[in-house]
């Protein structure tokens, strides 16, 4: 069972087609006039004058019946149409496999001369209306090869109208001149309109050229940021870029002299001294040549900021052609870069000497800190020592004072515990002044007294001493 689609369905699809289609046919146009992606500038003209062709012939097959031609005639003009779309049909093909037997031109050229002097003759010769063809094919040529292949075409198609004029029963008139008078000047006009057209094309190609150059040193400035190599980058560069026998870099960067980056040719260095001398100078300006040096040069001036002054010389071979305004414009832009180039690798060498400083800083400031902390262990030392020591004779006083308050002693003894009290005390004493004399040494202010002393008295009274704690035990 078949379901009727509603009207609504059956409309809104066929909008949806609709764009579809456009869309098609829009495409297909563009692929006609431009060709398929990757065609030579060259080759795209070709094509679009292959979908110029296609028109002519779409045109003229229903216009050829308007015209009062006998049927043999109308049908010669057919089978000419039918040549012609076969024609154009094999140029189609030779433009996708990129031939090369369409580069000189001739052969596009002289197919629509024959054709289109076939079509004149038919219609009744070039005193026809048919004659229009000619201003077509005249014109492509010329806008597609130049001078060459259009003059061919203008001289045979004055040859023919001379001839069909000569043997007509009209003969030479004023329609043979102004025809043949206004067809050449549109073809030289056309020609011109084309060298032009060429000359600004190379141009162009030639500013572009630079511009890659210019990208491709300029990267080459980026790839490093020291600055000894950064100059050298700066001299070779310089060199490639503007196709210079030899380039010098002079920064007056020392006081002792200016720093010197050369990058010539064998037997070259002519370039240094002008350099030197422009340096010495010390005016920023440019530099050129004069009619006395065989060898043109130019120097331009470099201003890096934070960093010295210097230039950048340029010198081509004896006898070469002086550098143009386009290159003189080119070095300074390239040199706007370098100068920039520069700056950056003085920024970071500056960094990275900063960053050095701050390396040696911190490994000061962490030797600093161990030493800090040995102190710190040393005063703790110190601190345990001193009240080792200072517990020592107290500890003496202590006993002795408890044996002379705890047991009933004798005059004799009791007078030898209150000397070794009043020996500890003096011992304490001693020790205190000697702690109190770090001061002094540390403001180097110590005084040394050398005294001689009995080594028996002190391991005496060493042993009167210890000798309460022994008896403890």
């Amino acid at each position: 069972m078949f379901k009727t689609l509603p009207a609504d369905f059956i409309l809104n699809r066929k909008k949806a087609e609709q764009p579809l289609l456009s869309q098609g046919i829009i495409q297909l146009l563009s692929r006609l006039w431009m060709g398929r992606p990757g065609l030579s500038p060259h080759l795209r003209l070709e094509q679009r004058f292959v979908l110029v062709r296609w028109i002519g012939l779409i045109v003229m097959t229903p216009a050829l019946l308007l015209f009062d031609l006998v049927p043999v005639r109308i049908y010669a003009a057919y089978a000419i149409l039918v040549i012609a779309a076969i024609y154009n049909f094999q140029v189609q093909r030779l433009i996708e496999s990129e031939s090369s037997r369409l580069d000189n031109g001739y052969i596009t050229t002289i197919g629509d001369g024959i054709l289109s002097i076939s079509i004149i003759l038919i219609g009744g010769g070039f005193s026809t209306s048919f004659n229009y063809v000619l201003y077509t094919t005249t014109m492509a040529a010329a806008m597609r090869y130049g001078w060459g292949p259009s003059m061919i075409v203008i001289g045979v198609y004055f040859l023919l109208d001379l001839i069909t004029s000569l043997t007509g029963s009209a003969g030479l008139n004023g329609d043979f001149i102004i025809r043949s008078l206004f067809l050449l000047l549109m073809v030289l006009l056309a020609s011109y309109l084309q060298d032009q057209a060429r000359i600004a094309e190379a141009a162009l190609a030639r500013q572009l050229e630079r511009a890659r150059a210019l990208n491709e040193s300029s990267r080459a400035l980026s790839a490093t940021l020291d600055i000894n190599t950064v100059m050298g980058v700066i001299a070779h560069e310089t060199r490639r870029l503007m196709g210079a026998e030899e380039a010098t870099l002079g920064m007056k960067t020392d006081p002792n002299g200016p720093m010197i980056f050369s990058d010539s040719g064998v037997g070259k260095g002519a370039l240094r001294p002008r350099v030197e001398a422009a340096i010495q100078s010390g005016q920023m300006e440019s530099f050129v040549n004069t009619a006395s040096d065989p060898e043109p040069y130019v120097i331009v001036p470099l201003d890096a900021r934070g960093n010295a002054s210097g230039y950048v010389g340029v010198m081509r071979a004896a006898q070469a052609e002086p550098f143009e305004p386009p290159e003189y414009e080119l070095l300074v832009s390239f040199i706007e870069r370098a100068g920039l180039a520069l700056e950056n690798a003085s920024l970071y060498k500056t960094i990275d000497d900063r960053s050095h400083d701050l390396k040696r800083a911190y490994g000061d400031l962490a030797a600093a800190h161990q030493e800090l902390l040995g102190i710190d262990e040393m005063k703790t030392n110190f601190i345990a020592n001193v009240s080792h020591e200072l517990r020592t004779p107290l500890t003496s006083i202590r006993s002795f004072s408890e044996l002379l308050l705890s047991y009933a002693v004798d005059d004799d003894t009791k007078r030898e515990f209150l000397g070794i009290i009043n020996t500890e005390s003096e011992r304490l004493t001693r020790l205190i002044n000697d702690v109190l004399d770090i001061t002094k040494i540390e403001a180097g202010q110590v005084e040394w007294q050398m005294e001689e002393f009995d080594l028996r008295d002190l391991l005496t009274s060493s042993a009167r001493s210890f000798s309460g704690l022994v008896m403890k035990l």
